[in-house]
């Protein structure tokens, strides 16, 4: 997949905002069933998985520079501070809290 990196700089760029394998598959002309499969294919992850996980990368860096879980979540695209949680908890296996006083 040529695209792959203008994919990856895509998701990059616009990782606060709503991002679906069903419109990134849109803006390059492929159906979400090609798309998704050749992103697994190249990255070893689905589309969802990657996404999930470089956003709770960046939270993680955002709650150590001092700035509040909640505004995190939120500016994550969390709408409720649990789901953000159980996600954090999943990458990390600590909650974000835990997480911060740890490190």
């Amino acid at each position: 997949m040529v695209a792959l990196q203008g994919v990856l700089k895509y998701v990059h760029e616009h990782i606060k905002e709503p991002i679906s394998a069903v419109d990134v598959a849109k803006k390059l002309g492929y159906t979400r069933w090609y798309f998704s499969e050749k992103f697994k294919a190249y990255t070893g992850t689905t589309f969802t998985a990657y996404v999930r996980h470089y956003r709770i990368q960046l939270a993680a860096h955002d709650i150590l520079s001092g700035q509040k879980v909640a505004d995190v979540a939120l500016g994550y695209g969390y709408d409720c501070i649990s789901g953000f949680n159980k996600a954090f908890l999943k990458e990390f296996g600590c909650s974000p809290t835990s997480y911060k006083k740890h490190f």
